[in-house]
Order: C-alpha cells, then sequence, then structure tokens
C-alpha cells in the first residue's frame, strides 16, 4: 500500500489530476439513476441458453401498453426511481474534488488509492487508448474485435491490475488487439450457470466477478447455438449480413430503413433479456463463490461501441435494478473523445465492493424482483449453482438426473430412509 500511495502522490498537480477533477465535476453530474425493476414472467426454470432467454419486464409491459392508448407516459412512471448518489458512495471523489489527490493519504481512503492509480494511469495514456477505439470501432467486421479492443483499451485499463478474460471461444477472436497496438489479448473459459440455469458464455469477464455483455452480439452465436438446428444457417449471405458492424448496417438502402428499425427495436429486446439473464445467473454464481457478496449488487455491463447500460442483481435478497439509460461512451456521435462521465461511472462499478453501498435493502426498501417466484422449484438450482466449462446436450440427460436426484435426497421425508433405499434396490 505504500508504494501504491507514493505511485499516487506523483500525480499531484498533474493534468491527469486535472483531468480527473473535471470528469468528475462537469461530466459525472449527468449519470443516470436506476429502474428498480420487477419481472412478470420468465424461461429461467426452462434452463436454456442465454440466447434463448425469455424476461418480461413489468414496467416494459405496462408503457407499451399505455403507449398503444396514445398516453403521454414514459418508464419511470411504472417503476420505482432510485437516484445515483444512494447507491454510490460519492464522498471519495468529492474529496479528490475539494482537497486533491493528497486525500487519498487520509485513513479513511486508502483502499481507494489502489483504484484511483488505476484510473489516472488509463487518462495518462488516454489519447493513446481512444484512438485506438475509434479506429476499431470503425474499421471492425466481426463482433470479437471490438470486444477485444473493448477489453485492452478500456475495460482492463480500469482495473488495477489489469485482471480480465475475453471468451476463449468467440468466433473470428484475435490473439492481439485489432488495433495498431499489438497488445497481447488474454482468453479463457467465461461460461455461466449449468444445464438446469439459464446458461452460455458472457463476452468477457473483469476481475473474475463482472461480466461484460457486448450489445451488438450475433443473435446465432454457435458456442451457444451448436445444438439448436434451427438458428444456424447454411445461408453464406446470410451470416455475412449477421457479421457486419453497426457502421457497415447503417449504410444499407433508405427503403429498408423502416424495416431495419423495426429489427433492431426487436434485437434490442432480445439483447436486454440475455443481459437480465447473465446478471441474475452470475450473481448467484458470485454469491455461492464468495457468501459476503450478499451484502452488494452486483453488476452486469452491457456494451456496444458507442454505449452502456448497467444491470445490478441481489440473489439474496431478490433485487433487481438497471440504469435508466444507456450512457454514452463518447463525447458526442461524431466524437473522438471517450465521454470521461462514463469511463468513471465503468470505473466505480468494475470497483463495486469498493463505490457500491453495501445492504441497500435496508435502508431504501427495495421491490423484490420476482425472479425468485417466477423460478419456482428450479431457484434451488441457482442457489446451488455449479458453473460448467461447456454446454452440451448429451450432457442434459445425466445433468438432470443427478441434479433430481440431489433434489430428491433434499426434500425425501425423514424416517423413511430405509425404505426407500429397499425400494430402490
Amino acid at each position: 500500500m505504500e508504494e501504491t500511495i507514493t505511485n499516487l502522490q506523483k500525480f499531484v498537480g498533474s493534468a491527469e489530476e486535472k483531468r480527473l477533477v473535471k470528469g468528475i465535476s462537469f461530466e459525472f453530474e449527468r449519470q443516470p439513476d436506476y429502474f428498480n425493476v420487477e419481472i412478470d414472467n420468465c424461461n429461467a426454470s426452462k434452463g436454456v441458453f442465454f440466447t434463448q432467454a425469455d424476461v418480461t419486464l413489468q414496467y416494459l409491459t405496462q408503457y407499451r401498453l399505455h403507449s398503444k392508448l396514445d398516453l403521454e407516459v414514459s418508464p419511470e412512471d411504472y417503476c420505482r426511481m432510485v437516484s445515483y448518489d444512494d447507491i454510490f458512495y460519492m464522498n471519495p471523489l468529492k474529496e479528490v474534488v475539494e482537497k486533491g489527490l493528497t486525500s487519498l493519504c487520509f485513513p479513511e481512503y486508502k483502499d481507494y488509492a489502489p483504484a484511483f492509480l488505476a484510473l489516472l494511469k488509463f487518462f495518462k495514456n488516454i489519447d493513446q487508448h481512444q484512438s485506438a477505439l475509434y479506429q476499431v470501432m470503425q474499421t471492425y467486421e466481426y463482433d470479437s474485435h471490438l470486444t477485444a479492443a473493448l477489453a485492452y483499451h478500456l475495460f482492463s485499463q480500469l482495473i488495477p491490475r489489469h485482471e480480465y478474460i475475453v471468451d476463449k471461444y468467440s468466433t473470428h477472436l484475435p490473439r492481439v488487439c485489432p488495433c495498431s497496438c499489438k497488445g497481447t489479448i488474454k482468453t479463457g473459459c467465461t461460461s455461466l450457470g449449468s444445464n438446469d440455469t439459464w446458461h452460455g458464455y458472457v463476452d468477457m469477464m473483469l476481475n473474475q466477478t463482472i461480466p461484460v455483455a457486448l450489445l451488438n452480439k450475433q443473435e446465432t452465436d454457435s458456442r451457444d447455438n451448436n445444438n439448436i438446428g434451427s438458428t444456424t444457417s447454411g445461408n453464406k449471405h446470410e451470416e455475412k449480413e449477421m457479421d457486419e458492424s453497426p457502421i457497415k448496417r447503417r449504410r444499407q438502402d433508405e427503403t429498408h430503413h423502416e424495416a431495419a428499425k423495426s429489427c433492431d427495436e426487436l434485437l434490442s429486446l432480445h439483447a436486454m433479456d440475455q443481459i437480465i439473464a447473465k446478471t441474475i445467473t452470475n450473481a448467484f454464481v458470485q454469491l455461492r463463490n464468495c457468501e459476503d457478496l450478499h451484502k452488494w449488487l452486483i453488476p452486469t455491463i452491457g456494451c456496444s461501441a458507442d454505449s452502456i447500460i448497467v444491470f445490478m442483481y441481489n440473489p439474496q435478497h431478490d433485487f433487481l435494478i438497471q440504469s435508466s439509460r444507456l450512457m454514452s461512451l463518447w463525447c458526442g456521435p461524431d466524437s473522438k473523445k471517450l465521454n470521461l462521465g462514463t469511463v468513471i461511472s465503468i470505473w466505480m462499478l468494475i470497483n463495486f465492493k469498493l463505490f457500491t453501498k453495501p445492504r441497500l435493502n435496508e435502508k431504501l426498501g427495495f421491490k423484490k424482483s420476482r425472479f425468485c417466484e417466477c423460478a419456482g422449484q428450479s431457484l434451488f438450482f441457482y442457489q446451488n449453482i455449479e458453473t460448467m466449462d461447456s454446454f452440451q446436450d448429451a450432457d442434459i440427460c445425466s445433468s438432470a438426473v443427478q441434479h433430481y436426484s440431489l433434489v430428491y435426497r433434499y426434500l425425501k421425508p425423514k424416517g423413511n430412509e430405509g425404505a426407500n433405499e429397499d425400494s430402490v434396490s
């Protein structure tokens, strides 16, 4: 820690410190509040791939219904809003604005020093990072190229030990960053869940805890759908269309604009279903790995080339919140500069155990998401989740037998052990 404090003091009075103060004072003030969302229904009990997840949020159902009746409404009318300040600790940031980086030398803020040091190092090289991201955003052919660039030049840079992995099963995943820097991309297994829960792979995992899901992910990704015949096509033209970047898709003929718009809206809803499924499944996985996390809402980040959306879930108390709007990664539609406010928000999410408040249910009285109710008896599998490295149809039968055998032993009436054993034998 002493070395960290020493390195942090080197930034006192620097351009990076001024950039941090500017980002907190001006751009960060526009961070969105959060929806406390409730689930109407979902298919969590079916044990399907994330790409097949189906989640209906209560506020969206009511909003769509009343919109069709031409009522002037907004999603905020149908679910409780939770302010950003109620979720996140702002005092460390306020101290830096008022007193500078020297405030982090105070005993109550020393734990924040490694996180602030990582952010300042990112700011020191921000021109290089944002140039590389913009270059890839303009030219990428495959979603995995964008994922690699975002992992290498944004997300990992905001982690004190740069701990991250990109899904090793991603199609066309490059070994090095697709920009001119040629940095090595760390890959690994990013699987979440089991055959009895929502399951599949996330695009990247940060700090072994926080999933990042690419919003523009191809719906026919082969690693999740290799056993679903109807979703994989041999039509090369269709595969090429699905693999095109958002920049290229926007260049389509204007006569297809309305159809493309409708398709994009449906894709967005489906993408949201997947992010919610990943958020909830990951939260159960993390809680099983570390019981201390029961105090926190555990985040998942949905990310595209130009924006992010955030979901956070607490499986212990069944609370689910969603950022009330997309946060732009860039200062404007044609800007080549990253939005400092969004960068700081991502940084706080990655370091959520430092910057989010624990036990919020005791302070704010959240409404339950109703996931536990919707999952029914399958909630047992989420609460006892053990992530598999791969998901195959051949494993489903044996996995189901093992799990239902476990459930039977857990639920069978006491005192009948001998009779049951005799009947089985």
